[in-house]
């Protein structure tokens, strides 16, 4: 049962690797972008059991911005199989209705739905201070029983491009649920490696999540090694740019 409830809170809050948002990915005049990625993660969590469980995601992104100004969308999903349950351990779908606004921001809204059956609402932001770099911040309203007893979270990340083919970012997210004594928190992060002249990255990434029950308090570490393939332009401001939705944990 420990087992369950800490792979069912630590996938909301797993965030490992990067999406598009970190590498060349599609903005020109008004235009579709994303990506397609695979990944597998070892992880730990000592006060379970001192094995290393291996789980492996297959999954995408794709979105619209406008030319200049107005609404877009932005749709994610994936799947993964997990070691340990030796089946389908998590899967997650959530879309996204955006607006480009001026000053490089993009606002925009999400629901989401999860193998848990949690349901959620929320709002998010991105601002680019440079092409090179961008912050984002997520919020939501989390209904994991579906009796509209809702939890809420909170997340944020900022990616930074060290070259033309480096990326690095960091991010972090906290969610607090209806269950009296339960919470989550989580940190990471990332690396992404964009070849020359090609749509296809590898990244690494390293992440850590707590969850805090009233009987006891998990710890879990996570390591992952990613593939992804990209679609779109290049770029610029906070058009052509994802939203990692780190409040969910939906990237692997």
């Amino acid at each position: 049962m420990r087992t369950f409830l800490a792979v069912a809170a630590f996938g909301l809050l797993s965030t490992v690797s990067a999406q598009a948002a970190d590498l060349p990915s599609g903005y020109g005049t008004g235009d579709y972008f994303g990506n397609i990625y695979t990944a597998v993660a070892g992880y730990e969590i000592p006060s379970v059991s001192s094995d290393i469980n291996t789980n492996y995601t297959l999954g995408g992104h794709f979105a619209y911005d406008p030319a200049v100004q107005g609404f877009g969308y932005q749709v994610d999903g994936l799947v993964r199989y997990g070691s340990a349950t030796s089946d389908i351990s998590w899967y997650q779908l959530t879309g996204h209705v955006t607006d480009i606004m001026a000053n490089g921001m993009k606002v925009g809204a999400f629901v989401g739905y999860d193998k848990t059956q949690t349901a959620s609402l929320g709002a998010e932001v991105l601002y680019s201070l440079s092409d090179a770099t961008w912050v984002q911040a997520q919020i939501a309203l989390l209904d994991p029983t579906k009796t509209g007893e809702l939890g809420w979270g909170v997340g944020g990340s900022i990616n930074h491009h060290l070259t033309q083919n480096v990326s690095l970012r960091a991010e972090a997210a906290y969610n607090d649920y209806p269950t009296p004594g339960l919470s989550a928190y989580g940190a990471e992060i990332g690396m992404l490696y964009t070849f020359d002249e090609t749509p296809v990255s590898v990244g690494l990434s390293a992440g850590y999540n707590r969850m805090i029950t009233s009987a006891a308090v998990l710890d879990e570490y996570q390591v992952s090694l990613k593939l992804q393939y990209s679609f779109g332009g290049t770029a610029e401001g906070a058009q052509g740019k994802l939203f990692r939705t780190s409040v969910l944990g939906l990237d692997p």
